[in-house]
């Protein structure tokens, strides 16, 4: 044991907790949210509408109070400033020392001063290192620990319980040693009040909290660009470029005081089907029951390493399930369907886009009310993967001026979202929402939204995403949170798919943008008309032509965004819109408000991107590994239309090789007699195998009724086949393809 200058034990003093009880500016104001919020009910006024083009305009005008964090070229040039050099470097490390009757040794944790250069305010170090600077005569002995933080001082990202505290990590991109390094805290000596107890536990509250013991069930993590402008965004109200609340893991909490995931998940959620809850049979029913696997092993980070031997093969047709919550116009289930998620059920209380909606997903459940209204029903929505994208206008930077209304509307939209997790208990949960919620005023609002699902055993993650590097060929920044159950491990953000350069983060090589020429030429000419692409019948202008090989230069809104053809001489058609807004030229869409359809949705070339990283990383959580590849065409549903010689819809060809460019299976179709016509072509193009082909379908009419009744379409590579069925839902024939052998 080591002694220094300075540590009498007469001197000795230990802390009560009771400061846990303090009531601060923080308790007070979330408590004062909290109250509102419960006042919230289902009797609270519509929500009030901005202009989205306002919002949109307001949001650039934001980004000068929130840094945007999002972009490579933002990080200080320079040297990073490493934290935590090598003690060998500073003094002499001792195992322990003793100080103020305290005997300190490493792994231990103490009770600190708060140090009024980190505003967290930091309560508590569990010691890591302790050294002896020897570079200046007197020095005390100092100690780097990782820091601690009361719940409360989190102001609502977690429920405040007394002695519950957080581990937080502050990360810098710009250095490649770990996390437990970089997060390391200094004090001096001289800084230590106390020893104290604390018990690392992934239970939930309140279990294992028993009197004068702290306990850790939760990380705080926060990613910045760099070293520099953390130190730089000291006193900024915002998290850092990317920041999460996470539970503590099996693997990290103490041995007498771990659970293992499984047992959180059911707790939660019941039995769990591995490789997705949806299983098709003959019958066209979903079995529920759990896929039985052995127990896998575990390494760093809780990611479970499956044995390939140990796998096991996905059944065909077995997919994740997907519920679309204030789903509009069908943008985040579209690129649910290309990602391979199987969309159930959809809630949205406007007629316009539940019409659109259901005309491409007539097999999905679609509940064309109030989200207050649907938790009510008597419905079981269980899904694995919820998408929620409450009105982004509630949350959005022109909202100055104090309204009880709009205060109202503002707390019924989180409690919504609350309430549609807490029914539909997913596996993963997405959001989407305006950066403007990230905004100092919102910050109640956005803390209580995280609190919210917290509260419940979701780990949460956030960012604000520059759509264009996740496939959306203009210019927006969107807010984008991922939540893992109780259980479950917390995926991280996937990698961007585009940059302006072609290159990735790391070097590596990623698609350039897309530009908004490439987006339109995605209309190709085709048989028949469509209703929505009529070039000539557009309004003619005469603006300035703008460089159509690049990015849009404006957003997409739901008023078009001022954006005009690049040519200058004519407006945008609403399927040049479509496309510009990333949904796919066989996306339909039923009037009125067409335009508003668009710009209100979640684009769904970055729901695929996003959905697709959130499916792989599923099928890796379960041990579940695909079938060879091959070509494949997904699940999908399809509407016939009356109209003649149009195009009737088209199938996402897949060949399950990861690449997003996959083949298109066009529909075609006639009408004969005034009904629903026969001679339905098919034609394949653009797929991995260059398939090129024509078929006829047998004759269709409109007095065909039978559930699922099998159409065959032949696929010219190895004999392959899509077996297509057809059905009638209300009065609308469709289509959906069930296999391909």
């Amino acid at each position: 044991m080591n002694s220094f200058p300075g540590t009498d034990p007469a001197n000795s003093w230990v802390i009560d907790d009771d400061d846990e009880q303090e009531v601060t500016v923080v308790d007070a104001e979330i408590s004062r949210w909290v109250q509102e919020l419960r006042q919230a009910t289902i009797s609270a006024p519509p929500l009030i509408e901005l202009d989205n083009d306002d919002v949109v305009e307001l949001e650039s005008l934001a980004e000068k109070e929130i840094f945007d964090l999002t972009r490579d070229d933002d990080v200080a040039s320079g040297p990073p400033a490493r934290r935590n050099p090598d003690v060998a470097s500073l003094g002499l490390r001792l195992a322990d020392v003793t100080w103020r009757g305290m005997h300190l040794k490493e792994g231990g944790v103490v009770q600190i001063n708060s140090l009024p250069q980190h505003p967290l305010r930091y309560t508590y170090l569990r010691i890591k290192e302790i050294y002896q600077p020897t570079q200046q005569a007197g020095q005390l002995v100092k100690i780097r620990g990782l820091p601690y933080i009361k719940s409360v001082h989190l102001g609502g990202l977690l429920k405040w319980h007394r002695r519950e505290v957080v581990a937080v990590y502050d990360i810098d991109r710009d250095d490649d040693r770990g996390p437990e390094v970089q997060a390391l805290v200094e004090v001096q000596i001289s800084d230590v009040l106390a020893i104290r107890t604390l018990v690392t536990t992934n239970t939930p509250y309140p279990e294992h909290s028993e009197d004068g013991v702290i306990v850790c069930r939760w990380k705080h993590l926060r990613y910045w660009p760099s070293a520099k402008f953390r130190e730089s965004s000291r006193t900024t109200v915002h998290p850092g470029y990317e920041a999460a609340i996470v539970s503590i893991t099996p693997e990290e909490a103490d041995g007498p005081f771990r659970i293992d995931g499984e047992s959180l998940r059911r707790r939660w959620r019941g039995e769990v089907v591995l490789g997705g809850s949806y299983r098709p049979t003959s019958g066209g029913e979903s079995p529920t029951a759990p896929i039985e696997l052995e127990e896998p092993t575990y390494m760093n980070h809780g990611r479970r390493v499956w044995d390939r031997a140990r796998r096991q093969v996905r059944i065909p047709g077995q997919k994740y399930t997907f519920f679309d919550s204030f789903s509009g116009a069908g943008g985040a289930s579209r690129g649910a369907v290309k990602a391979g998620l199987k969309p159930m059920f959809a809630v949205d209380h406007w007629a316009p886009a539940c019409n659109s909606y259901r005309r491409n997903f007539p097999m999905t459940d679609v509940f064309e009310t109030d989200v207050s209204d649907f938790m009510n029903l008597v419905v079981d929505p269980r899904a694995d993967v919820l998408h929620l994208s409450p009105p982004c206008q509630v949350f959005s930077p022109a909202h100055t001026v104090p309204s009880e209304a709009k205060d109202a509307a503002n707390l019924a939209s989180l409690f919504g979202c609350e309430a549609v997790l807490k029914k539909v208990k997913p596996r993963i949960f997405t959001l989407e929402q305006t950066f403007g919620l990230m905004m100092a005023r919102w910050s109640p609002y956005f803390n209580h939204l995280i609190g919210t699902f917290t509260a419940h055993g979701y780990s949460v993650r956030w960012r604000i995403v520059p759509l264009a590097d996740w496939g959306l060929p203009a210019l927006r920044k969107r807010l984008i949170i991922i939540g893992a159950g109780p259980g479950e491990k917390l995926l991280p953000f996937p990698e961007p798919s585009h940059s302006a350069e072609g290159r990735g983060r790391s070097g590596s090589r990623v698609k350039p943008y897309v530009t908004a020429k490439e987006a339109i030429n995605r209309i190709r000419a085709r048989r028949g008309v469509d209703p929505l692409h009529n070039p000539r019948a557009m309004k003619r202008l005469n603006y300035a032509p703008w460089n159509g090989d690049s990015i849009l230069p404006r957003c997409i809104t739901t008023s078009g965004g001022q954006n005009y053809h690049f040519s200058g001489a004519r407006e945008f058609t609403l399927r040049e819109f479509a496309t510009l807004q990333g949904f796919p030229v066989y996306h339909a869409f039923e009037g009125p408000y067409i335009k508003k359809q668009i710009g209100n949705a979640f684009p769904p070339v970055v729901a695929e991107h996003l959905f697709r990283h959130i499916q792989s990383w599923l099928l890796e959580e379960d041990g579940i590994t695909l079938a060879e590849p091959g070509l494949t065409i997904p699940d999908h549903s399809f509407v016939i239309d009356e109209d003649a010689d149009a195009i009737l819809d088209a199938l996402v060809v897949d060949d399950d090789s990861g690449d997003e460019d996959d083949g298109i299976a066009w529909l075609f179709g006639g009408r004969d007699d005034g009904g629903l016509g026969n001679g339905r072509d098919a034609a394949l193009e653009n797929g991995r195998h260059d398939v090129h082909m024509v078929h006829d379908f047998v004759d269709i009419s409109s007095d065909d009724e039978g559930t699922l009744a099998g159409v065959a379409m032949d696929v010219d590579t190895d004999d392959s086949e899509a077996t297509l069925g057809r059905g009638w839902r209300g009065n609308m024939m469709y289509y959906e393809v069930l296999v391909v052998d």
